[in-house]
């Protein structure tokens, strides 16, 4: 018989992990009944699955509360500065993920990684053979999403380093509740789609108590983070981080709209199951064109904190296009950082094809150049695409 997750079972379940610590975790246990209403509203789990659901539904809360926890224990990790981050935003498939590949390359720069973020207790470099067992933890279950989603490595080859693979603050921001990213529930069938923050602030707030308690015990000079949903919430973000230098990827529409689809559809049709309803393309397209119209007509487009990077040109000269979004942020290029741009694309094992091509039309989904073209004209002028 189908059911649907019951909130308070799974956090009381979790919470008993947690008898000892003393700190409150209402506030969290509001928002995870929330969090689990997006998956009731898609529908309820086929019997077969449910407790498996459930046991990945408890664990990802476990891993939230050890957090408090942790935060009890050791003040001074939220005494941490987190200097001048750099994040990588654009929309998903634009090239942000070599782009920020290409700026982790420089000396005392970090990425957020799985592991870290799906195990983050006790806090990395605590205790070394927690470390260990947390990234293996995090190989098996990378392992598992790949048994799942076997195409997937061929359209995103970085997680070929299993728990090591470079996080999204998008999966950050999940285990806190206020997003919702696929890669944490692959074993829950009424997944819905992505869902945003209704509370910006507390999102970026939480990521950087996330990045403070990597690095407590891992010195780090700067952190290079990446979100394919900032772009829209760029003031909350530097409210929390005013810093923070933002590298926003650019590439045509045309050219990451039908990789886009393909990849949401791959991913979700086999961890959705007979619940899996489709993708409806025109709805998504249209909230897209409304997101863009905002982000254009803001005020905040040409902050200097932000530089506009076309993906044609990083792959065309990547050592001048960083070089002068580095020279605008008042940062220099050292040759160690150029050698290891240079190796970074003349090293086969970089290469996006290694597992196989991707393959992706626009016509799959009922779409045409020219029709993307039209609908996104504004931006295409904007930034010379």
């Amino acid at each position: 018989m189908p059911a649907y997750l019951d909130a308070d079972t799974i956090f009381d379940t979790a919470l008993e992990r947690f008898r000892d610590t003393e700190v409150g975790f209402s506030q969290i246990r509001f928002r995870f009944r929330d969090f689990v209403q997006y998956f009731n509203d898609f529908g309820p789990i086929p019997d077969s699955l449910y407790n498996r659901a459930v046991a990945q539904m408890v664990d990802f809360v476990s891993g939230r509360l050890s957090l408090e926890r942790d935060w009890l224990r050791y003040p001074e990790i939220a005494r941490q500065k987190i200097e001048q981050p750099f994040f990588v935003i654009g929309h998903a498939r634009s090239g942000t993920t070599i782009l920020q590949c290409l700026l982790a390359l420089d000396r005392g720069h970090r990425m957020p990684r799985y592991w870290e973020v799906r195990q983050p207790s006790p806090p990395p470099g605590l205790d070394a053979a927690s470390d260990a067992a947390s990234i293996a933890q995090e190989d098996h279950h990378i392992e598992d999403v790949l048994s799942q989603i076997p195409r997937l490595l061929a359209a995103h080859p970085y997680l070929e380093q299993g728990g090591r693979s470079e996080a999204e603050c998008e999966d950050i921001m999940t285990l806190d509740f206020h997003m919702l990213h696929v890669m944490h529930f692959n074993r829950v069938p009424s997944l819905p789609y992505p869902i945003m923050p209704s509370d910006n602030l507390a999102a970026f707030r939480f990521h950087k108590r996330m990045l403070q308690q990597f690095q407590w015990k891992t010195p780090t000079h700067r952190w290079v983070c990446k979100g394919t949903t900032h772009q829209y919430f760029l003031p909350a973000l530097w409210q929390v981080y005013p810093d923070a230098v933002c590298f926003w990827s650019h590439r045509a529409p045309e050219d990451y709209f039908a990789s886009f689809f393909e990849m949401i559809e791959m991913i979700y049709q086999p961890v959705n199951g007979e619940l899996y309803p489709g993708i409806d393309v025109e709805r998504v397209v249209d909230e897209m064109k409304s997101a863009y119209q905002y982000v254009l007509s803001s005020d905040w487009i040409d902050d200097p904190r932000l530089c506009h990077i076309r993906f044609r040109d990083l792959l065309d000269d990547p050592l001048g296009v960083i070089g002068n979004a580095y020279r605008r942020q008042g940062l220099s290029v050292s040759k160690d950082f150029e050698n290891a741009i240079e190796g970074w694309f003349d090293n086969d094992q970089n290469r996006s094809d290694r597992y196989g091509k991707f393959t992706y039309s626009l016509e799959k989904f009922g779409l045409s150049k020219k029709a993307i073209r039209e609908a996104f004209s504004e931006y295409y002028e904007r930034f010379d695409l």
